[in-house]
């Protein structure tokens, strides 16, 4: 299920790629921000335990219905993939995913701002199903604080199935990376040097900013 999540951002991202004629590296983040938001209108109406689910069958339909607009040939449709879906920018994010997954993989939050709201937020929403800015939920107290990150954060454990801090972790390195993205959009197939150049980048980038991608986030 872990692999789903992906599957669902990859396939939302490549559907706006084919719709909007734009490289899937503008588009992923993009993406990211939509299920998000698909996220917090289902909490709205106190449907956060099945957000998961009923996001995934709007990408679903999303997905048909790009189909149906834009791929109206086989000719046409291995043309459109190859230039906005199929590109280095997209094997750049396969790579960097695989990575991060193994970076991530079995790493424990251990920092006082961790523990105190960052991943116990996420936690709360898990086993309540209810965003964490109502008081009966929370055990932080940060009600205030807007959930965007809690909520992409949840949507790959609630798609696991069981709560593990590598998990919350891999969905930050995934935020940041997919917020690199546009970055590398402009690359060709022959800029291959170029694409290893930008991967060294991203991938040392937290190390000066922040935190690396496994270590704590």
């Amino acid at each position: 299920m872990f692999i789903f999540s992906i599957f669902i951002l990859i396939l939302l991202a490549a559907d706006l790629s084919l719709l909007l004629k734009r490289n899937i590296a503008v588009t992923l983040p993009v993406s990211c921000f939509l299920i998000i938001l698909g996220m917090y209108l289902f909490s709205l109406v106190n449907l956060l335990g099945v957000a998961v689910w009923g996001v995934g069958l709007l990408v679903v339909s999303v997905t048909c219905l790009t189909g149906w607009k834009t791929l109206g040939s086989q000719g046409q449709a291995r043309a459109l993939l190859l230039e906005y879906v199929w590109t280095p920018a997209f094997i750049v994010f396969l790579v960097f995913t695989v990575l991060l997954f193994f970076l991530s993989y079995d790493v424990h939050v251990f920092q006082w701002d961790e523990y105190s709201h960052w991943s116990t937020t996420v936690k709360d929403m898990y086993f309540t199903d209810r965003l964490s800015i109502y008081k009966d939920v929370s055990t932080t107290g940060f009600v205030s604080y807007p959930p965007a990150m809690a909520l992409w954060q949840y949507f790959f454990v609630k798609l696991c199935g069981r709560w593990t801090d590598g998990i919350i972790i891999f969905a930050y390195n995934l935020y940041l990376l997919m917020m690199m993205m546009p970055v590398v959009g402009k690359l060709k197939w022959k800029h291959w040097p170029l694409a290893l150049v930008f991967f060294l980048l991203m991938y040392v980038m937290p190390y000066w900013f922040y935190t690396p991608y496994e270590g704590s986030a």
